[in-house]
């Protein structure tokens, strides 16, 4: 049986047994439903919506688009910023021009003067929506039990959102993004149980994440411009695959996003399949998970 085959295989073999336990009602009062979603990112692949939208023309980091983007297939991806009096907010550049009707750092200004802020879509226009706060972010997620959450930490401590999500039993409905060994390092030491991605360029970090993780699960992230042997080596390490598609960030050209455009959807299948990716951030995701169900 070809590799590609045999990954898709064993997620349907998976998904099947996960649906077979689910169905009986002593396992379902077991479960409650609180340990499916992490499950569930090594029954098929997971799209995520990056910066929470679906299209480059919304909103960044919104919880108005994270409602009507997330769903079983498709979680959300967010950035964390902290302001000046300690409270987290969703932002991914450090100042808050391009995305909200602010200006200057986000780490300069107090939380009364950021409520007051509203979100520019991607054109750069105003809307109606405050600049969300994390707590508002997870309080939605806890009353939508199918959401899975990305959360890029950029500067955030871990010490810092792990008690949120803990007190809101989220812990195993989230990924925590990482790009740099110290973060990584920290969040895997106190991440409490919930699932660390973090960027592997070379077979060295690999080695280096796997030997620090010791056998709690870990995710890698493995960029799309990394060279085809190194997703067949973090998956040798039984890490969770996490990639993207993320050329022209804001235009959303990446070559497969142009394929999509004249073959269809299946390119994005075709793409996760080919590498065997279990998590894909994309700027179509609606599209991207058309034909992963």
């Amino acid at each position: 049986m070809p590799v590609s085959l045999l990954s898709f295989t064993k997620r349907a073999l998976l998904g099947l047994t996960i649906s077979a336990l689910l169905a009986a009602p002593a396992f379902a009062q077991m479960v409650q439903g609180s340990t499916l979603p992490q499950a569930r990112l090594t029954q098929r692949p997971l799209i995520v919506a990056h910066r929470s939208r679906q299209s480059p023309d919304q909103a960044e980091n919104s919880l108005q688009q994270m409602q009507r983007t997330a769903s079983r297939t498709v979680g959300v991806e967010m950035d964390l910023a902290t302001s000046k009096d300690g409270v987290l907010y969703l932002l991914h550049d450090d100042t808050l021009d391009r995305t909200t009707t602010g200006t200057g750092p986000l780490a300069a200004q107090d939380s009364q003067a950021l409520d007051a802020l509203r979100l520019k879509d991607g054109k750069g226009q105003p809307t109606s929506e405050a600049l969300p706060r994390l707590t508002q972010v997870l309080d939605w997620a806890t009353a939508t039990p199918e959401v899975i959450l990305m959360l890029d930490l950029k500067g955030t401590r871990v010490s810092k959102v792990v008690p949120l999500l803990r007190d809101r039993n989220l812990l195993n409905r989230v990924i925590l993004l990482t790009f740099d060994r110290t973060t990584a390092v920290e969040a895997l030491r106190h991440a409490d149980g919930a699932l660390v991605s973090v960027l592997v360029t070379s077979n060295s970090d690999v080695n280096y994440y796997r030997r620090v993780a010791g056998t709690r699960q870990l995710a890698m992230y493995v960029p799309q411009t990394a060279r085809p042997k190194l997703f067949s080596q973090a998956q040798a390490k039984q890490a969770l695959i996490v990639s993207d598609l993320l050329q022209g960030i804001d235009a959303d050209i990446d070559p497969v996003a142009s394929k999509a455009r004249t073959q269809g959807c299946k390119a994005y299948h075709d793409y996760i399949d080919q590498r065997h990716i279990d998590v894909l951030v994309s700027n179509n995701p609606v599209c991207a998970a058309e034909t992963i169900k």
